[in-house]
């Protein structure tokens, strides 16, 4: 799979970086119905967000990210899509990558060979022709989890402890070499119930 894409800067309007820092509940969502093998890797940790949950869980974390927000001191700050190798043990990766970046983002881990990799994304990412042809028609994801109810707001300017609901329809998408078979579909239960 050629993961050689042209880094698109961020349009007009969204946050440096396309920076939205992630809500800890949906973190917790997929870690309730997913298991990860290894080190895990954060590869645009942000200000570590996904990472604070991931070892509150108990988790092997190694984090990446060349723009580090305040509450991370990444391990590595480097593009990711310039990495030649997977850091020593890293068999998983769960992110919330840049929207933007995210088929390449996905299709570098595939090259890399790591195991298991949960993506927060947009429903509308299992949609369009160069994504099918680049990587649904090669390399389907195991598990679809989508959010019955919408995550909170994940805009940088959100005031915190708001709960309003995102704009944006999300799901984890989830690859995992073990998996055989057809994609399957699944839901996230509402917050709080």
């Amino acid at each position: 799979m050629d993961v050689r894409h042209t880094r698109r800067s961020v349009s007009k309007g969204r946050s440096p970086h396309d920076f939205y820092p992630t809500d800890p509940a949906a973190v917790e969502a997929i870690l309730n119905l997913e298991s990860f093998p290894g080190t895990v890797l954060e590869p645009c940790a942000g200000d570590g967000a996904v990472v604070r949950v991931l070892l509150s869980r108990g988790y092997r974390v190694v984090s990446n990210e060349p723009y580090p927000r305040a509450g991370l001191t990444p391990d590595y700050s480097e593009d990711y899509l310039d990495l030649e190798d997977k850091p020593p043990g890293v068999e998983s990766v769960v992110t919330n990558p840049p929207f933007a970046l995210a088929l390449p983002f996905v299709l570098k881990t595939i090259a890399l060979g790591i195991d298991k990799h949960a993506w927060l994304l947009r429903v509308q990412f299992g949609e369009g022709k160069t994504r099918y042809t680049e990587l649904f028609s090669r390399c389907q994801p195991a598990r679809v989890w989508l959010f019955a109810r919408r995550p909170y707001d994940m805009s940088p300017d959100r005031p915190a402890g708001a709960k309003r609901g995102s704009m944006m329809t999300l799901a984890w998408w989830v690859w995992d070499r073990r998996k055989t078979g057809p994609t399957e579909l699944g839901w996230i239960s509402p917050y709080g119930k």
